[in-house]
């Protein structure tokens, strides 16, 4: 049974309708002045009216698809050779990244996006807000938690940490994120069966997560690749535990359902990583691939992210 058919009730209302090629990201939807300050910011939050509210979920639709193809090409590119079988560094990274991107992806067709304003951007709210509501307190530039729903004119920014590391912010949304999946999956179920499937692999996944120490071990096991070179993963090679042959095998699971993703039950770290990154890609492509088939004609997905995916 598809998980495409459980994921679909998280999408973010109007996001099939979107079209032509992507090009709208957060600096350019805020500098667009369509979004209006509509109430005194906080230093948590503050909150943004959209007079047409197709304007959010083209903004969502355009970031989700730039990101989604971040994440399938991060696989599709080839950067290992056979003449090197114990070389997975950057095999290991591309799949840090694929699920990085993946996430952000999955989190804009729901409505949500882990992004930072940028200094021009949060000084031009800033003195909109000022005028209308003088005294306020500042909008600091920073990572936000920018979140809306279905068919409201508003966003909602929460402020996650001016100055906090943008892995790490978004990496702690993620179990949210799933809590939210599996109770629209549930309450809303389109397939009784897609949905108790879905929910099963996500419980899974999590307890995957769980038992490696939550979700920061993924930014953890990528520093630890990245910046320490551990786990034998450079030349030359000490401490190897598994090959470049094995690491491919795992991460090419994401074209697989999300249920067969996490069925290895193997011991080795560097190959749950990969299942664990290999999932967060999978439940990406399958929904993109049902959006690339029930969206508009010049959807951006069938322009772009769709394309890479087949």
């Amino acid at each position: 049974m598809s998980a495409a058919i459980a994921l679909r009730p998280l999408w973010l209302s109007g996001i099939t309708e979107c079209k032509g090629a992507r090009k709208v990201t957060t600096d350019r939807f805020l500098r667009a002045k369509i979004a209006y300050i509509n109430n005194q910011p906080t230093p948590e939050s503050f909150t943004l009216y959209v007079s047409n509210p197709q304007k959010i979920a083209e903004f969502f639709c355009h970031e989700a698809d730039r990101f989604s193809s971040a994440a399938f090409e991060s696989l599709i590119a080839e950067t290992y050779r056979p003449e090197y079988p114990r070389s997975t560094g950057w095999l290991l990274i591309r799949g840090y990244y694929a699920a990085f991107f993946a996430f952000h992806s999955l989190m804009r067709l729901h409505g949500w996006a882990c992004t930072r304003l940028t200094s021009d951007v949060s000084s031009i709210l800033d003195k909109d807000a000022r005028l209308l509501f003088p005294g306020g307190e500042k909008i600091d530039a920073g990572l936000y938690l920018v979140r809306t729903r279905d068919k409201s004119p508003e966003l909602t920014f929460e402020n996650i940490g001016v100055k906090r590391a943008s892995h790490e912010a978004l990496w702690s949304l993620l179990f949210q994120f799933l809590s939210e999946l599996t109770d629209i999956a549930l309450d809303n179920p389109v397939d009784q069966q897609a949905s108790q499937e879905l929910v099963a692999s996500v419980e899974q996944f999590r307890t995957l997560v769980t038992k490696n120490g939550g979700p920061i071990w993924l930014t953890r096991v990528r520093n630890n690749i990245n910046y320490s070179h551990e786990y034998g993963a450079w030349h030359p090679y000490e401490g190897s535990t598994c090959d470049t042959t094995r690491v491919v095998t795992v991460l090419e699971q994401w074209r697989s359902e999300p249920y067969q993703v996490l069925s290895r039950g193997t011991s080795d770290e560097l190959l749950q990583f990969c299942e664990a990154c290999a999932f967060i890609v999978s439940l990406c492509r399958t929904t993109v691939k049902d959006l690339v088939y029930r969206s508009v004609a010049n959807s951006p997905f069938k322009l772009s992210a769709g394309r890479l995916i087949g």
